[in-house]
Protein backbone atom coordinates (compact mmCIF):
# COMPACT_ATOMS: atom_id res chain seq x y z
CA UNK A 1 0.00 0.00 0.00
CA UNK A 2 1.23 3.28 -0.10
CA UNK A 3 1.96 4.20 -3.44
CA UNK A 4 0.52 6.38 -5.66
CA UNK A 5 0.96 6.34 -9.71
CA UNK A 6 1.69 9.57 -10.93
CA UNK A 7 -0.38 10.32 -14.45
CA UNK A 8 0.90 12.72 -17.34
CA UNK A 9 -1.47 13.28 -20.11
CA UNK A 10 -0.96 14.73 -23.67
CA UNK A 11 -4.11 15.94 -24.99
CA UNK A 12 -4.61 15.90 -28.70
CA UNK A 13 -7.27 17.89 -30.25
CA UNK A 14 -9.18 15.88 -32.78
CA UNK A 15 -9.92 18.04 -35.82
CA UNK A 16 -11.89 15.45 -37.86
CA UNK A 17 -15.36 14.48 -36.78
CA UNK A 18 -15.56 17.01 -34.12
CA UNK A 19 -19.60 16.10 -33.48
CA UNK A 20 -19.15 12.03 -33.21
CA UNK A 21 -20.96 10.94 -30.38
CA UNK A 22 -19.06 10.26 -26.82
CA UNK A 23 -19.96 7.40 -25.18
CA UNK A 24 -19.98 6.83 -21.31
CA UNK A 25 -17.93 3.14 -20.74
CA UNK A 26 -20.40 2.27 -18.48
CA UNK A 27 -23.24 2.74 -21.21
CA UNK A 28 -21.11 1.26 -23.58
CA UNK A 29 -19.88 -1.84 -21.28
CA UNK A 30 -23.98 -2.23 -20.22
CA UNK A 31 -25.07 -2.42 -24.28
CA UNK A 32 -22.14 -4.88 -24.94
CA UNK A 33 -20.43 -2.85 -27.37
CA UNK A 34 -17.26 -2.93 -25.55
CA UNK A 35 -15.60 -5.54 -22.84
CA UNK A 36 -13.39 -5.28 -20.64
CA UNK A 37 -10.40 -6.85 -19.03
CA UNK A 38 -7.78 -5.11 -16.47
CA UNK A 39 -4.93 -6.01 -14.03
CA UNK A 40 -3.42 -4.31 -11.59
CA UNK A 41 0.49 -2.68 -12.00
CA UNK A 42 1.58 -2.60 -7.84
CA UNK A 43 -0.20 0.57 -7.33
CA UNK A 44 -2.39 1.63 -5.32
CA UNK A 45 -4.03 5.30 -6.37
CA UNK A 46 -3.78 6.60 -9.81
CA UNK A 47 -3.18 4.91 -12.68
CA UNK A 48 -2.72 1.87 -10.81
CA UNK A 49 -5.07 -0.73 -13.50
CA UNK A 50 -4.28 -1.79 -17.02
CA UNK A 51 -6.13 -3.49 -19.26
CA UNK A 52 -7.71 -3.65 -22.57
CA UNK A 53 -11.00 -2.46 -23.95
CA UNK A 54 -12.36 -4.60 -26.72
CA UNK A 55 -14.64 -2.73 -29.62
CA UNK A 56 -17.16 -5.40 -30.55
CA UNK A 57 -18.71 -3.49 -33.13
CA UNK A 58 -17.98 -2.73 -36.92
CA UNK A 59 -17.06 0.71 -35.88
CA UNK A 60 -14.86 3.38 -34.02
CA UNK A 61 -16.13 4.02 -30.78
CA UNK A 62 -15.22 7.33 -28.66
CA UNK A 63 -15.31 6.54 -24.99
CA UNK A 64 -15.35 9.65 -22.50
CA UNK A 65 -12.62 9.35 -20.15
CA UNK A 66 -14.67 10.17 -17.06
CA UNK A 67 -16.09 7.09 -15.98
CA UNK A 68 -19.51 8.82 -14.64
CA UNK A 69 -20.54 7.37 -11.90
CA UNK A 70 -17.12 4.82 -11.85
CA UNK A 71 -16.59 1.47 -12.46
CA UNK A 72 -16.17 -1.73 -9.53
CA UNK A 73 -13.21 -3.98 -10.08
CA UNK A 74 -13.53 -6.90 -8.22
CA UNK A 75 -9.90 -8.76 -7.88
CA UNK A 76 -9.99 -11.84 -8.54
CA UNK A 77 -6.90 -12.78 -6.05
CA UNK A 78 -5.80 -11.76 -2.46
CA UNK A 79 -5.56 -7.99 -3.53
CA UNK A 80 -7.39 -4.96 -3.10
CA UNK A 81 -10.66 -4.75 -5.34
CA UNK A 82 -10.52 -1.48 -7.47
CA UNK A 83 -12.69 1.45 -8.25
CA UNK A 84 -12.04 3.20 -11.66
CA UNK A 85 -13.01 6.91 -12.44
CA UNK A 86 -11.09 6.88 -15.80
CA UNK A 87 -9.92 5.45 -18.69
CA UNK A 88 -6.86 6.61 -20.94
CA UNK A 89 -4.83 4.84 -23.93
CA UNK A 90 -2.10 3.00 -22.29
CA UNK A 91 0.39 6.01 -23.18
CA UNK A 92 -1.91 8.34 -21.60
CA UNK A 93 -2.91 10.23 -24.40
CA UNK A 94 -6.87 10.92 -25.08
CA UNK A 95 -8.67 13.20 -27.26
CA UNK A 96 -10.52 16.16 -26.59
CA UNK A 97 -13.03 17.62 -29.09
CA UNK A 98 -13.77 21.27 -27.15
CA UNK A 99 -16.24 19.74 -24.65
CA UNK A 100 -15.17 15.95 -23.64
CA UNK A 101 -11.90 14.23 -23.49
CA UNK A 102 -12.36 11.14 -25.07
CA UNK A 103 -10.48 7.65 -26.33
CA UNK A 104 -11.07 5.80 -29.77
CA UNK A 105 -11.57 2.64 -30.15
CA UNK A 106 -11.00 0.75 -33.61
CA UNK A 107 -13.49 -1.90 -34.81
CA UNK A 108 -13.20 -5.01 -33.83
CA UNK A 109 -10.10 -4.04 -31.98
CA UNK A 110 -8.59 -4.59 -28.78
CA UNK A 111 -6.84 -1.49 -27.40
CA UNK A 112 -4.59 -1.20 -24.64
CA UNK A 113 -5.91 1.02 -22.01
CA UNK A 114 -5.25 2.41 -18.30
CA UNK A 115 -7.19 2.81 -15.44
CA UNK A 116 -7.42 6.29 -13.06
CA UNK A 117 -8.26 3.41 -10.07
CA UNK A 118 -8.54 3.80 -6.30
CA UNK A 119 -8.01 1.02 -3.86
CA UNK A 120 -11.45 -0.07 -2.34
CA UNK A 121 -10.45 -2.45 0.77
CA UNK A 122 -7.95 -0.10 3.21
CA UNK A 123 -6.53 -3.43 4.93
CA UNK A 124 -5.40 -5.39 1.65
CA UNK A 125 -2.46 -4.99 -0.42
CA UNK A 126 -2.45 -3.17 -3.49
CA UNK A 127 -3.49 -5.45 -6.80
CA UNK A 128 -0.38 -6.84 -8.59
CA UNK A 129 0.52 -7.72 -11.85
CA UNK A 130 -0.54 -11.01 -11.99
CA UNK A 131 -3.99 -10.12 -10.16
CA UNK A 132 -6.63 -9.52 -12.23
CA UNK A 133 -10.53 -8.27 -12.13
CA UNK A 134 -13.71 -9.14 -12.87
CA UNK A 135 -16.54 -5.94 -13.52
CA UNK A 136 -19.30 -6.12 -11.01
CA UNK A 137 -21.87 -3.91 -9.73
CA UNK A 138 -20.16 -0.69 -7.72
CA UNK A 139 -21.17 -1.60 -3.80
CA UNK A 140 -23.68 0.20 -1.67
CA UNK A 141 -21.07 1.83 0.40
CA UNK A 142 -19.06 3.37 -1.67
CA UNK A 143 -21.38 4.10 -4.38
CA UNK A 144 -21.78 7.89 -3.38
CA UNK A 145 -18.01 8.30 -2.38
CA UNK A 146 -16.36 7.18 -5.97
CA UNK A 147 -19.51 9.52 -7.74
CA UNK A 148 -18.12 12.45 -6.04
CA UNK A 149 -14.56 11.62 -6.82
CA UNK A 150 -15.33 11.04 -10.22
CA UNK A 151 -17.17 14.33 -10.35
CA UNK A 152 -14.55 16.29 -8.95
CA UNK A 153 -11.50 14.66 -10.82
CA UNK A 154 -13.92 15.89 -14.49
CA UNK A 155 -14.75 18.97 -13.34
CA UNK A 156 -10.57 19.68 -11.76
CA UNK A 157 -8.64 17.94 -14.26
CA UNK A 158 -5.40 20.09 -13.49
CA UNK A 159 -5.98 19.60 -9.34
CA UNK A 160 -3.68 17.07 -8.48
CA UNK A 161 -6.47 15.10 -6.40
CA UNK A 162 -4.99 11.72 -6.87
CA UNK A 163 -4.21 11.21 -3.15
CA UNK A 164 -7.10 13.04 -1.85
CA UNK A 165 -9.09 11.48 -3.42
CA UNK A 166 -8.08 7.85 -2.27
CA UNK A 167 -8.00 9.33 1.12
CA UNK A 168 -11.50 10.66 0.63
CA UNK A 169 -12.74 6.66 -0.13
CA UNK A 170 -10.92 5.24 3.03
CA UNK A 171 -12.08 7.97 5.28
CA UNK A 172 -15.68 7.29 3.50
CA UNK A 173 -15.56 3.68 4.73
CA UNK A 174 -15.02 4.54 8.10
CA UNK A 175 -11.23 4.77 8.62
CA UNK A 176 -9.27 7.82 10.28
CA UNK A 177 -6.81 9.86 8.58
CA UNK A 178 -4.16 8.55 11.80
CA UNK A 179 -4.63 5.30 10.27
CA UNK A 180 -4.69 5.90 6.77
CA UNK A 181 -1.25 7.75 7.50
CA UNK A 182 0.58 5.01 8.81
CA UNK A 183 0.42 3.05 5.10
CA UNK A 184 -0.14 5.47 3.25
CA UNK A 185 1.78 8.97 2.61
CA UNK A 186 0.40 12.09 2.25
CA UNK A 187 0.27 16.18 3.56
CA UNK A 188 -1.96 18.52 5.15
CA UNK A 189 -2.89 19.56 1.98
CA UNK A 190 -4.17 16.29 0.78
CA UNK A 191 -6.54 15.21 4.15
CA UNK A 192 -7.88 18.62 3.00
CA UNK A 193 -8.91 18.51 -0.02
CA UNK A 194 -10.56 15.12 1.10
CA UNK A 195 -12.82 16.57 2.99
CA UNK A 196 -13.49 19.06 -0.19
CA UNK A 197 -14.32 15.69 -2.60
CA UNK A 198 -16.26 13.93 -0.37
CA UNK A 199 -18.10 17.11 1.04
CA UNK A 200 -17.78 16.95 5.08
Amino acid sequence: MGKTVPVFFFAVLSAAGLFAQVQDLQDALNNRLVSLSANGNGGSSGASVTGFLQNATSGTLRINTVIRNGLYLRNKGAGQNMAATGVYLESGEYYFDGENGFIELAAQARTPVMFIAFCADFQKENPSPDESFSLEAMPGGIRAIVSKISRYMADHPDDDAVTAAQIALWISQGETAASISGKFAFQPEDEALAGVIAGY
